[in-house]
Formats: structure tokens, sequence, C-alpha cells
């Protein structure tokens, strides 16, 4: 499961503090669906942060596009490219042998979040 649940938040020229509660969370239908996602967004920041960062900010937290790209200090343009880009890479990441469990775990996220 996500740790970072608290963290500073680059913010224009500055920094914003975003704190959630664990209750703001938006909840997993069970373990292995978050453990399964947390992999896949692990290997995604370790490759393009940004766009992980906003897939945890909509998944995660539950916020919109806008939102989000308010929080991460980006145009509604870029958050939409960096979804778009995010959950074409998470369909590859489905698709990518490995784990079958895994597998079905990621394509009900891709899914399930929203356009």
């Amino acid at each position: 499961m996500r740790r970072s649940i608290g963290r500073t938040v680059r913010h224009g020229g500055g920094q914003q503090r975003v704190d959630f509660e664990p209750a703001e969370l938006a909840s997993a239908s069970d373990d292995d669906q978050l453990l399964a996602v947390n992999e896949a967004l692990d290997k995604l920041a370790a490759q393009n942060k940004p766009e992980a960062e906003l897939v945890k900010l909509r998944y995660f937290v539950g916020m919109t596009l806008e939102q989000a790209s308010e929080v991460l200090g980006i145009s509604d343009r870029t958050a939409k490219r960096y979804w778009t880009f995010a959950r074409a890479w998470l369909r590859e990441e489905i698709r990518a042998p490995g784990d079958l469990q895994k597998a079905k775990k990621l394509q009900q996220l891709v899914r399930a979040a929203p356009d």
C-alpha cells in the first residue's frame, strides 16, 4: 500500500504540503489489488515519476484530473497527456508476461479509472 500519505508537492515556484487522512483515500476491493497496483506504480515511477504521481492522486486519493493537475502544478492539458500515457503504460504492463492474477488486477484498475 502507499506509504506516502502526506508529502510536499512542488507547486509553481514554491512548495505546498498536501496531507490526506486515511479515510479520504479511495478504498480498494482487496489488498492483492492494492499490492499489484503499488508494484506497477513503482515501476512506472522509476521511469516516469510525474505520470505515476498523477495516477496516485487519481486512484488512491480520488482526485479529478483538474484537481490533480493543480496539486502537481501542471496545466490541465499536460495532466491529460500524462494520464493518457500512464493508462497506456499500465495496459502494456498488463500484457507483459508474468503473474496472471496480477494482470487481472491491473486490468481492473485501467478499466475502472475515469478518463
